[in-house]
């Protein structure tokens, strides 16, 4: 689980730089594999980073 947040929060911060916000969609295209979640969670992570767990709650339990 170490290596996934650490690879997870990298990406994370990397995308938040690179000027991704909530409007903005990011593609997630590998196998399924270790590199898959950690995109997923990094993709999760920067929401959440950028103040938007309420949205990101929302968009889990399917309402947003």
């Amino acid at each position: 689980y170490g290596e996934l947040n650490r690879r997870a929060n990298q990406l994370a911060h990397y995308l938040i730089k690179s000027g991704v916000g909530p409007d903005v969609l990011v593609g997630v295209l590998v196998e399924r594999s270790l590199d898959m979640v950690v995109g997923l969670v990094g993709v999760l992570q920067g929401l959440y980073d950028l103040g938007l767990p309420l949205l990101l709650v929302e968009w889990v339990e399917g309402e947003g």
